[in-house]
């Protein structure tokens, strides 16, 4: 009674919401079955792959969060920002490093199979993974273009959802408080019906406060008096000093940025027979970041905060003067903002013969929106709050992909198997810059339009992997995959009451095309049982985003990187050798992994004046690393993970900044290192982990050496704990989740979380 009641409950809530269902990822079964590798049911021990596999049980036992929570610990895997709880969400403020190749971009990532990075910009918000609904998530490292094409460099992570075998019904609900006061409630139901229907549903939502992780700094002043202007004597000005080292000098900051997230699916399954089945669903993703009133530390000597105008203040010794009007506030920020995200998808399968044929065809729909200020923007501060006013623009980002896939497996001998597929990609946008009347207000469009961009690319691919077993020790497999991609796309300026500067020009750039093939060969090896060795040798591509090709983006709120409608796919060879032991008389899992990354034709940007920059496919560069872990039962309900992993990157070439030579590749740290315990003993079950990152850099020349300050990337280590008991009998579970036990203060650009202390409760019939 005391589930039915809860669920009751939840179901009366306006959010949507998600089994608790995300955690850390360090440890491997080698039991589990895996796809992604080789697009067919492999056991994890023979997959081409160093293969992590996070099961449903782990994500339910350990802390609760995002895709990085779950993912955190996974070797060669690094992550920052909105794949965190606790972070606010948007693709512009997380992102990948696989194998360390930097970029949300170069790793693909699947939900059953189908993309989820945007189809504009190859990046995505990772707080909008349906985590929900996921059965397990497998991690499959290294290049993977030759089974799926472009973005399949740094590897693939694909998850995997449930599908209804019995009827199931859950709901939980969480508070945590620590650096911002959150709210999160789920929600799934999920039944298998006699006549072979099944549904699922599944359901989330999260709320915070936000905290103030976004300092106000200035980095321009002068040391003699404007000519002409009212200038305000403050105090309470900091020197600072930039990520690269340069002066700065901290004003206050820019207030809390309140955020909220929901998705939800809903997927139905019919077994037409034994052999046929056929499935359809949708996956359905929102997030908004809002904004809170600014702090300003700047004073007058009234005591009154200062948040317009030129200000005189000393530092050292030293007098200096600053226009905190227009482009040069230090208050002014990107927000409000947000993104939605819609999959729909219909697959099926079948066998003709001794064929199995596998269909599919999904629409994705992504559109990632932000307000920005200009010059005419300003915040006057009143008794009860603050006055925001005066023009800004709205820039949306509405794209679109459909992609289908036609794949038939067919066993050629008891030794011998056969896989080949075709696949249809068209990805499209048409983006419109339009003036509001106020910044912060959304619904204040003039119906002005400033900068307007389309595009669409088209792929069309072909695949085949042949898997050939050398008696029951050997498998060799042979695959490559031709991707021949067409783009086309126009661009043009106007001025406008807002910005009533911008230059007019008007661009069409004519279709173009490029293809790429992709090999790959992969040996498996198992000596004896319980030892696996693996090498693989292939290559791989990322083709250019939209976004990139036929679009100006926003750096800052005066810097722009243009269009580069002439830019060609990046491009890769990779090659690893590694291995599992498995001692199951002393419970004991063993791994390593060495690999090595070659990177050509890489796309970089070049400042081209004080404030435009322009990408180039200029660099070239090397990866190498390598991935230790085990894992260790002790006793009956104990048992400890560990990993590292080692990356030595280097820039090998770059024909637009020749600094950038021998520097380390950005965003790809040294060192990585999870560990922990877990416990499990009837319905009490805990988990204590760890994880470090070694410091990495933004800057393209590893100048930004800072830690500490706001903009910069410091090193880190922080640990997380669970612990739970569950009332059975009731279907009832209480948890109790810490995460950054330490308090630890550090930057990923931004201050990251604290400490938050999680209480949920969960219930299951």
């Amino acid at each position: 009674m005391v589930c039915r009641a809860f669920i009751r409950i939840c179901l009366t809530t306006t959010a949507l919401t998600a089994l608790t269902t995300v955690v850390a990822a360090e440890t491997v079964q080698l039991e589990e079955v895996t796809v992604t590798a080789t697009r067919e049911e492999v056991p994890q021990n023979r997959a081409p792959a160093a293969m992590t596999v996070i099961t449903r049980e782990k994500m339910q036992n350990r802390p609760e969060g995002r895709i990085g929570d779950v993912l955190s610990g996974t070797p060669g895997l690094f992550m920052r920002g909105s794949a965190f709880e606790g972070n606010r969400p948007g693709n512009s403020v997380g992102t990948i490093n696989m194998r360390g190749i930097p970029g949300s971009a170069r790793t693909l990532f699947l939900v059953d199979g189908v993309p989820f990075n945007s189809p504009l910009s190859g990046t995505l918000d990772y707080a909008l993974l349906p985590i929900t609904s996921v059965e397990r998530i497998e991690v499959a490292p290294g290049p993977f273009s030759s089974l799926y094409g472009s973005q399949a460099i740094g590897g693939v992570i694909n998850l995997i959802t449930v599908a209804p075998t019995k009827r199931e019904i859950s709901a939980s609900g969480a508070f945590g408080a620590g650096s911002a006061r959150s709210e999160r409630v789920t929600l799934s139901y999920r039944d298998h019906f006699n006549s072979g229907l099944g549904v699922a549903f599944d359901g989330a939502a999260t709320n915070s406060s936000g905290f103030r992780d976004e300092g106000a700094t200035i980095t321009t002043s002068q040391a003699t008096a404007p000519v002409g202007k009212t200038v305000t004597p403050v105090t309470g000005v900091t020197a600072v000093q930039t990520s690269t080292g340069s002066k700065a000098y901290l004003l206050g900051d820019r207030g809390e940025r309140p955020w909220w997230t929901s998705n939800a699916g809903l997927r139905l399954y019919y077994d037409v027979s034994a052999d046929t089945r056929v499935s359809a669903g949708l996956v359905y993703g929102e997030s908004a970041n809002g904004y809170g009133d600014p702090r300003s530390a700047a004073v007058n000597a009234a005591g009154a905060p200062i948040y317009n105008g030129w200000i005189k203040y000393a530092v050292n010794g030293a007098t200096r003067y600053s226009n905190l009007n227009g482009a040069t506030n230090p208050f002014l920020n990107f927000a409000p903002g947000g993104e939605r995200q819609i999959m729909t998808f219909l697959r099926g399968e079948t066998r003709v013969e001794d064929v199995k044929i596998n269909a599919g065809v999904s629409y994705t729909y992504t559109n990632a929106w932000y307000l920005s200020p200009t010059a005419a923007s300003v915040m006057t501060p009143t008794g009860t709050g603050f006055v925001y006013a005066g023009g800004g623009t709205y820039t949306p980002g509405p794209a679109n992909r459909l992609l289908a896939t036609l794949q038939g497996e067919r066993a050629l001998t008891s030794w011998d198997s056969l896989i080949v597929g075709l696949q249809a990609q068209r990805d499209w946008f048409d983006r419109n810059v339009e003036d509001v009347a106020n910044y912060k207000d959304v619904d204040s469009g003039t119906g002005a339009i400033s900068y307007h961009s389309q595009g669409w690319a088209n792929t069309l691919s072909a695949f085949a992997q042949n898997k050939t077993d050398f008696g029951d020790k050997v498998s060799l497999y042979l695959g490559a995959r031709y991707d021949y991609w067409t783009t086309a796309g126009s661009t043009w300026q106007a001025a406008t009451a807002v910005q009533s500067s911008l230059p007019s020009f008007a661009i069409s750039y004519a279709p173009r095309s490029a293809g790429a093939l992709s090999p790959k060969a992969s040996l498996v090896y198992l000596p004896v049982e319980d030892i696996t060795l693996r090498a693989s040798a292939g290559r791989a591509f990322r083709a250019p985003d939209l976004l990139q090709l036929y679009s100006r983006s926003q750096t800052t709120l005066v810097s722009y990187t243009d269009a580069a409608p002439n830019l060609m796919p990046e491009r890769s060879a990779s090659w690893e050798s590694g291995g599992d032991w498995r001692i199951p008389a002393f419970g004991t899992k063993l791994r390593a992994t060495y690999f090595e990354n070659y990177l050509t034709d890489f796309i970089y940007t070049q400042a081209v004046s004080v404030n435009q920059n322009l990408r180039r496919n200029a660099g070239a560069a090397t990866v190498r690393g390598v991935e230790f872990g085990f894992e260790q039962k002790v006793l009956e309900s104990w048992g400890v993970y560990g990993n590292v992993t080692r990356n030595v990157s280097k820039m090998t070439a770059n024909s637009a900044v020749a600094a950038d030579v021998g520097k380390q590749l950005t965003f790809t740290p040294n060192w990585m290192t999870g560990f922990g315990v877990t416990y499990a003993d009837g319905p009490v079950k805990g988990y204590l982990g760890g994880r470090y990152m070694s410091k990495v850099y933004a800057d393209d020349q590893n100048r930004d050496t800072a830690v500490g300050i706001f903009g910069a990337y410091d090193p880190y280590l922080v640990f997380d704990a669970k612990v739970s008991y569950a009332f059975k009998d009731q279907g009832l579970t209480v948890s109790l989740t810490g995460t950054n036990l330490t308090d630890q203060r550090y930057y990923a650009y931004y201050l990251q979380p604290g400490r938050t202390i999680w209480a949920e409760v969960a219930c299951r019939y």
